[in-house]
């Protein structure tokens, strides 16, 4: 079975809702049309309405479950180009404890594998444009952000990103270490990517959804970051594998190696705002 109909079958005993409860903007006709057209696919305007409105608001954790695989579906087709898709689903998720109260293990195990699947999909395709506007590469830090807000275990999508020899994920760790280790002017990610030259991109990606709070197993995870002496040792790999990402991992070695305490306090400096939840207009680096 492929990923969709895995989590298709782990959703199969979720018999369709009697009665629904809309919104203040999003009547409960509107989700009776959703859960009518579950099967065929949703509509992308009527599904995202559902998340950034109904799962916010009044919604039931009935209507939410049924239609959680094709919410999930439509959301993998456009949280990449489509920014807020990804922040409705996060704090749809986040909001209603649907994954942590209202699902059977199998069902949680199931949207979350779902879920990294996407995520990691997304990373896989991004080796080629971390040099090319507009690039994608802002968009999948989100999609790894968020997913610290309503799944308990990031570190089972860390490790499969961090860990991972495939090229896509090397660059994209690289990327994400260039933010915390590079200012503008040498960080070639920031300049040829289309984003505005800032030091605080990355907290800025990372604190894009307030007040929502990572989980506290998952500050507790990210604490445990690796030592710059083994973040040194895996960039110098991606530096010396001549791919894509090869310039960027050497400019962000070479700064590892002489200034490592800007990894560490940047590091630092990003578990207590996503722990804070705290707004992009408030958080800045230490210098």
């Amino acid at each position: 079975m492929d990923r969709k109909e895995k989590l298709l079958y782990a959703f199969r005993s979720v018999l369709r809702p009697r009665q629904v409860q809309g919104g203040y903007f999003f009547s409960a006709e509107a989700i009776e049309e959703l859960v009518a057209t579950r099967d065929a696919g949703l509509d992308a305007s009527l599904a995202y309405g559902y998340l950034s409105e109904v799962m916010q608001t009044a919604g039931s954790a009935a209507d939410f479950a049924y239609l959680l695989p094709a919410l999930l579906e439509r959301w993998s087709r456009n949280a990449a180009s489509m920014p807020d898709w990804n922040d409705a689903l996060v704090a749809a998720l986040a909001k209603s404890h649907l994954l942590d109260d209202y699902l059977t293990y199998s069902q949680r195990e199931a949207a979350l594998e779902f879920i990294r699947a996407v995520i990691l999909e997304h990373m896989d395709r991004t080796l080629d444009e971390l040099g090319c506007p507009p690039a994608r590469w802002p968009a999948a830090f989100e999609l790894v952000h968020g997913y610290g807000v309503y799944a308990q275990e990031v570190d089972r999508l860390w490790r499969l990103w961090w860990d991972s020899p495939e090229e896509g994920r090397a660059g994209m760790k690289v990327a994400y270490l260039s933010c915390l280790v590079l200012d503008d002017t040498p960080n070639p990610v920031l300049l040829r990517s289309g984003v505005p030259d800032s030091a605080a991109v990355l907290l800025n990606l990372a604190t894009k959804v307030p007040p929502l709070r990572w989980h506290e197993a998952n500050v507790t995870i990210l604490k445990q970051a690796p030592h710059p002496e083994n973040v040194q040792r895996q960039v110098q790999e991606v530096a010396a594998g001549g791919g894509p990402a090869s310039e960027i991992a050497s400019l962000v070695h070479v700064t590892l190696v002489k200034e490592p305490w800007r990894f560490e306090i940047r590091a630092e400096d990003l578990t207590r705002y996503l722990a804070a939840g705290a707004r992009s207009a408030a958080v800045a680096w230490r210098a």
